[in-house]
Parts: structure tokens; sequence; C-alpha cells
């Protein structure tokens, strides 16, 4: 795995520039399987997806760039497992880091299908999960102040 976006794939996007002219957003998703769990195969694969989506959301409008928001869930692909703390960093920092504008999480009725599946994501919402959202936003808004003096998001080259 190269971690790199096929070239196949950017040229099927480049043929996509009369959506991306009307779109208002970018909505990379950046589900995770559990076969990438904890691996550095998993950053690879966020920063693809991200570095595309900030690719295409430079490209079409004079002046701006569109805002790029990952999808993501607080498990893996079909599964109840919440996110490692190497994923958080794959996911949810690596997509900071590159400029994503934030972060929307999805799950599905598993989440809610009884008291346990519900509690195990509560505890994680409450726990590793908050804890690390709230230092990337931190972190992001220390970024943003210091370094841009407020006048935008931080990048990693």
């Amino acid at each position: 795995y190269t971690g790199q976006c096929p070239d196949v794939e950017k040229t099927r996007n480049d043929q996509l520039a009369w959506l991306w002219r009307e779109s208002t957003a970018l909505y990379p998703s950046i589900y995770l399987d559990l076969l990438l769990a904890s691996t550095p195969n998993s950053r690879k694969f966020v920063r693809a997806r991200v570095m595309e989506a900030m690719r295409i959301s430079q490209q079409h409008h004079d002046g701006y760039s569109l805002p790029v928001f990952v999808y993501t869930r607080p498990t893996y692909i079909r599964k109840l497992d919440v996110l490692s703390q190497p994923d958080l960093i794959s996911t949810i920092g690596e997509s900071a880091a590159l400029g994503a504008a934030g972060a929307i999480f999805w799950g599905d009725a598993d989440y809610t299908k009884n008291r346990d599946s519900c509690q195990i994501i509560k505890n994680y919402l409450e726990g590793d999960l908050g804890r690390y959202i709230v230092n990337v936003t931190a972190a992001a808004q220390l970024c943003s102040t210091v370094l841009c003096q407020g006048r935008g998001r931080c990048l990693r080259q």
C-alpha cells in the first residue's frame, strides 16, 4: 500500500469539475477498516483522502478554497471496536494537521442496538475520544492564533 491517491482516481475527480464548481464544501470519508487498525497504513490512507480533497478544494473557485470536512466514525467499519489512540491521531489529528475545517462523526444503528453498545460509545465519547477532540481543537485554535495571526488554519507541509 503506497498511501497515494491513484492517478485514475485523480483523473475521475478532475472530470467532476462541474460538481466541484457548484459545491460549497467537500466531505471525504476517512472510515477505517479493522485491517488498517493501528498500522502506519491508516495514516497513509487518511492522508491520501484528505490531500486529494484539499487538491480539489483549491481548483474551482477564484480567490478561495472550499472547506474540507472529513466524515469519520468512532469505531472501525462494520465493528463496534472503538478507534485506538494511534488511530485517533491518524484520523482526526492527521486531518486537522492537513487543514481540514472539521470532522463529522457518523455511525449506524448498531451503536444503539442495546444498552451495552450505547454504554461503549458513551464511555468513549466522554473519555478518550472527547479528550482527544478537545486537545486537537485547542491545538488548531492556538496554531491559528499564534502562527497565522487568526487568519486561517495551520497546515503541516
